[in-house]
């Protein structure tokens, strides 16, 4: 064998113990570099597949999880038929953002809220009823947002206002600068430190509602329509319910609250979520239910706080069940919202069965693909390891 055939032979050992490519000995110095760089992205994009191939529980929230979950289970059998306002209380209050229950009187509206508080040690809560004559100084505390003395909107953690929209507009409309802002100004600007605002009412605003009303109403990111407990089993066990308080064995601090508030920040969001978001945003447009840009991003937040109270930190398809409060504005909408939501959950379901059907670890099949592309040059697929997860 001579020495060329000598050379080609040892060219192909090389390529058969290194599949895809050339021995670095091989290599003139500006190839050794590109392929140097080939393998980092290679590493880098296989941690980001490795990292986006299965959510996980977070580790550092994972006991405020826990106590958190173990208020809602003491709420859940306090309460019959309230498991859906329970929980979005929760999301509000962990993604920071404001809600209404709309409802006949005596439907618990405001006991389930008053009840969460009162699982939350060191959380200061105002309650307070409007009427036609309320003045917004009726809603401030007695010290300038002190924490001693009495209680008031500039210096609570909680709001609770019932019949809210029975207040008069001059008063709705500070209100409505309290919620955007989260400052008051007596008479220079103020941060308060509210977390939520939680509004209740008798009311339904429809499209004929005045001009104050409805600005204010979209800044509630959830709305619930409260209703009467429904079941017969429900029906009976509503009756045997017994009048003394329930002692409350689960508790959460406020520290865990911020904790959680915070962790939520965190939660990772793929790219499959947004196709998703977009995909119902047109399927509402369709129907001419309108939802606004800023409602949108802040729709975010309710899906990442999802993930995060059921112990992910990645949010997945079932955590878009979690916007539908946060969808409609009139009641002819709900109906719509409801039918969009569970054909596109129903759709993404059906994707995620035949995944796990053709591919037995998503995390590897991510990797491959991945390897592939870069070991040619190709660069990354899109939404490189965040399509291939799990939805």
């Amino acid at each position: 064998m001579d020495e060329n055939m000598e050379k080609e032979a040892a060219g192909k050992e090389t390529i058969r113990e290194h599949p895809g490519r050339a021995s670095r000995e091989d290599m003139p110095p500006h190839h050794i570099c590109g392929a140097m760089q080939r393998e980092s992205q290679i590493k880098e994009a296989e941690e980001t597949a490795a990292a986006a191939g299965t959510p996980r529980p977070n580790p550092g929230l994972g006991p405020a999880a826990a106590k958190l979950g173990r208020v809602r289970d003491s709420l859940n059998s306090m309460f019959i038929e309230r498991d859906g306002a329970i929980g979005m209380i929760m999301l509000a209050i962990i993604s920071k953002k404001h809600s209404i229950l709309i409802g006949e009187p005596g439907l618990a509206k405001t006991a389930v809220l008053k009840s969460l508080v009162g699982h939350i040690e060191g959380l200061r809560l105002f309650d307070f009823q409007m009427t036609p004559g309320t003045g917004i100084e009726e809603l401030m505390s007695d010290n300038g947002g002190g924490k001693g003395g009495k209680t008031g909107i500039d210096n609570c953690d909680i709001a609770l206002i019932d019949e809210f929209f029975k207040g008069p507009g001059t008063t709705l409309n500070s209100l409505l600068a309290i919620m955007n802002e989260r400052i008051i100004y007596a008479p220079e600007p103020r941060p308060i430190p509210l977390i939520s605002l939680f509004a209740t009412s008798n009311e339904r605003p429809d499209k004929s509602s005045n001009a104050v009303l409805l600005p204010l109403y979209d800044r509630f990111l959830f709305r619930m329509e409260i209703l009467p407990v429904k079941g017969e089993e429900n029906f009976k066990k509503l009756l045997e319910l017994k009048d003394e308080p329930v002692p409350i064995t689960a508790f959460l601090g406020k520290n865990d609250i911020n904790l959680l508030i915070s962790g939520s920040e965190d939660i990772r969001i793929s790219g499959d979520i947004f196709d998703s978001l977009y995909r119902i945003r047109q399927e509402l447009r369709n129907k001419q239910v309108m939802v606004s840009d800023r409602r949108w991003r802040e729709i975010l937040r309710v899906i990442k706080a999802s993930a995060l109270l059921k112990g992910r930190d990645c949010a997945v398809a079932d955590d878009i069940a979690a916007i539908e409060p946060s969808l409609w504005t009139y009641y002819s909408d709900i109906r719509a919202v409801k039918n969009i939501l569970g054909k596109e959950m129903s759709s993404l379901h059906a994707i995620r069965e035949h995944a796990s059907r053709d591919v037995s670890c998503a995390p590897q099949a991510a990797r491959q693909t991945i390897r592939g592309h870069v070991s040619r040059g190709e660069g990354l697929p899109s939404h490189s390891g965040a399509n291939l997860i799990e939805l």
